[in-house]
């Protein structure tokens, strides 16, 4: 049980709304919030309070309160908070003893990585095996990409893989707007029941994800891969090029697409291919939960696979990937 009335808050308006039972009033103000990009403390700290004391969600309080602890790592109410959620979130959310017995590395870095991503244990371990693959088989000189990196998670376990098993040092480049998520569109769904709900409209849009460079620069020396990785600030269209001619003809081994929307995630994957050598990967995080994404992804493949060798693989029933022919 969450006790709640034992965590100090200290904006007076949203916790009367809190503590009068106006959870969805608070959680809008909140969001309100979150999309102006204005910083400010507890914001996502009371974000996890409303899913707590609303829908008793633990994962999306957990994800707020990482969040809340990337931007004020001194907030102490948000530290006990996670403390509690975590004790109840984080074993449903380990991998099972015989992955972890078959791949030690994978469950010693999902075990200290998973409070620094949004991914689940089954698209870390697809990352994991598919950077694996493509560092024992290919040269050192291809790059990987990840667009989208909030909390620097997933591209420091890609990172440490291809450190682990490339023959050579390898670039792997972070690309965010390292200030949220950008504004939604009008393509940018979810759908709930037959219901589709604008990404403005629910509790994961503008401003949303938010991380520093720091934050990733900080997590890459905490693991040894400082000098691999490379943040990229800004909007794909703007770095994308940029990225890749600094790649070279080296070309990209792999992306992974965790941008959300349809122009972001539409924008990664026309930008990133021509580079992808053949056999190259791209994995593809929300595909089955925002529409958008979906949208994007099906509208590449049909424009790109005349030959019907581009074959969507599942990884869960969120993500997808596929390889280059």
């Amino acid at each position: 049980m969450f006790v709640l009335s034992g965590c100090r808050r200290r904006v007076a308006s949203i916790e009367s709304s809190i503590s009068t039972g106006r959870c969805s009033e608070a959680l809008q103000a909140l969001n309100a919030k979150k999309a102006s990009r204005k910083l400010e403390e507890n914001t996502d700290y009371l974000r996890a309070v409303c899913f707590l004391a609303e829908s008793r969600d633990i994962f999306k309080a957990r994800q707020s309160l990482l969040e809340e602890l990337r931007l004020f790592p001194e907030n102490v109410d948000a530290r006990l908070l996670l403390n509690e959620v975590n004790s109840s979130a984080r074993p449903l959310l380990m991998p099972p003893e015989e992955v972890v017995k078959s791949e030690p590395l994978f469950g010693l870095l999902c075990d200290a990585l998973l409070d620094h991503t949004m991914l689940t244990w089954t698209r870390l371990y697809s990352l994991y095996r598919l950077v694996k693959e493509v560092c024992t088989k290919g040269t050192h000189s291809s790059a990987l990409i990840e667009c989208g990196v909030s909390g620097g998670g997933s591209v420091v376990l890609m990172a440490v893989v291809a450190a682990h098993y490339s023959s050579g040092k390898r670039r792997i480049y972070a690309l965010d707007t390292f200030s949220g998520m950008p504004d939604p569109a009008t393509f940018d769904q979810l759908d709930e029941g037959g219901m589709r709900i604008p990404a403005a409209e629910t509790s994961w849009g503008c401003g949303t994800c938010f991380a520093t460079e720091e934050n990733v620069r900080r997590l890459a020396r905490n693991f040894g891969v400082e000098d691999s990785v490379v943040t990229v600030p800004g909007l794909f269209s703007d770095t994308l090029p940029l990225v890749l001619e600094e790649a070279g003809s080296g070309g990209v081994a792999m992306l992974h697409a965790d941008a959300d929307w349809y122009a972001s995630t539409k924008c990664a994957l026309e930008c990133t291919w021509p580079a992808i050598i053949q056999g190259g990967v791209v994995q593809v995080d929300d595909y089955h939960y925002w529409l958008g994404c979906r949208k994007a992804v099906d509208e590449f493949v049909l424009k790109k696979d005349h030959g019907g060798s581009l074959l969507l693989q599942n990884v869960d029933n969120n993500a997808v990937y596929f390889i280059k022919p």
